[in-house]
């Protein structure tokens, strides 16, 4: 759920046509089900400022890395683990950014190394989808100590 406070250290905020806002959860379906609508919501804040335009291939471009990386909070920590979920949002006309953290067990991962799988895979594409959608994608394990991990997503419109 979005906090609402707007301070910009939790919740909504807006400042030189930037919306930011930050979603905590336990990540679960339903958490990832409500992410599309939060994104959506955190748009229609940025549109109301009328302060410059993101392309929508750009916005379906972060959407699809955000809501592929949280899929995987959601699909591969052990189940009897809650994983702690914050998002960090800052859309605007220059940058779509998300920092995710989390407290689920390291992910020791190599995103230079990640690769679309063969087409007869059941899974394994969204770390590869989130690497060709996004701009930049960078990810620290043991973000939070000794487990948890922080995750930036951002992606640059492009102009023409």
């Amino acid at each position: 759920m979005p906090s609402s406070e707007p301070d910009g250290g939790n919740g909504a905020a807006q400042d030189e046509g930037t919306v930011r806002r930050t979603f905590e959860g336990v990540a679960s379906q339903p958490w990832l089900d409500a992410l599309p609508e939060q994104l959506d919501e955190a748009y229609g804040e940025y549109d109301a400022l009328e302060t410059g335009t993101v392309p929508v291939v750009d916005r379906a471009a972060f959407e699809l890395a955000l809501v592929e990386v949280a899929s995987n909070l959601v699909e591969h920590p052990p189940p009897e683990i809650p994983v702690h979920v914050t998002i960090d949002l800052a859309l605007g006309a220059s940058e779509l950014r998300a920092v995710i953290v989390d407290d689920a067990p390291r992910a020791e991962i190599d995103l230079s190394q990640v690769s679309m799988p063969s087409v007869d895979a059941e899974s394994g594409r969204g770390l590869a989808l989130a690497v060709a959608s996004l701009t930049e994608f960078t990810h620290d394990a043991g973000a939070g100590g000794e487990s948890g991990n922080r995750w930036t997503l951002v992606r640059r419109p492009v102009v023409d």
